[in-house]
């Protein structure tokens, strides 16, 4: 049964009537048979012809589903109203409502930005340098505590050379490392810069 099942799916020709369909011509001694497209090859092209007619007729003639562009545009606007639904839900943080945190996960995380960041102005362990003030004593250029710090990493101080972060930092990211900055004080590193600015206490 599966014989005959590939017999007509492949009308092929025993070898033995083959000289029944051998061309008379040869190149380089090779001869050519004048063989048929197999069945299953004739019907699956067949098919695919159909299958772009019907494509035609139902996507750019009749209108009747949607193209690849306008599904696209679609599935954004949907993507964004997901995220604007979210983003409805989460708590805003700014300068106004911000509080320090003071669980390990996110002062990790919050130096972990500090170390990519900020050490080229403020050093490794906050001391400060000739660009930056130092972050471990009382002392304060723009005032103390989370608020002003958050407030000065987002906007930053152009006019001492601190650059806004707001494009590159997430609210998150920006409670983290102010929260990690305020860990520093008094851990008096030996070569800390002179102390600047306001004393907090």
């Amino acid at each position: 049964m599966l014989k005959d099942i590939f017999n007509k799916l492949t009308d092929a020709v025993p070898v033995e009537k083959e000289e029944d369909i051998l061309l008379h011509h040869e190149y380089d001694g090779i001869q050519e048979l004048d063989n048929k497209l197999p069945p299953w090859w004739t019907s699956l092209f067949a098919i695919c012809i159909a299958f772009g007619y019907a494509y035609i007729l139902y996507y750019h003639t009749f209108s009747l589903g949607k193209l690849s562009a306008e599904a696209y545009e679609e599935e954004m606007a949907m993507a964004e109203e997901q995220v604007a639904a979210y983003l409805a839900t989460q708590p805003t943080i700014d300068e106004t409502t911000v509080t320090a945190f003071d669980d390990e996960g996110h002062l990790a995380n919050g130096k972990e930005i500090f170390t990519k960041n900020c050490i080229s102005c403020h050093g490794p362990e906050g001391q400060g340098n000739a660009i930056g003030p130092n972050l471990t004593d009382e002392f304060w250029l723009h005032k103390c505590g989370i608020k002003n710090v958050f407030k000065i990493i987002k906007y930053g101080a152009p006019q001492k050379g601190m650059i806004a972060w707001q494009a590159q930092l997430s609210p998150i990211q920006i409670q983290e490392v102010a929260s990690y900055i305020l860990t520093l004080q008094g851990t008096n590193p030996s070569d800390a810069k002179d102390p600047q600015g306001e004393s907090c206490k």
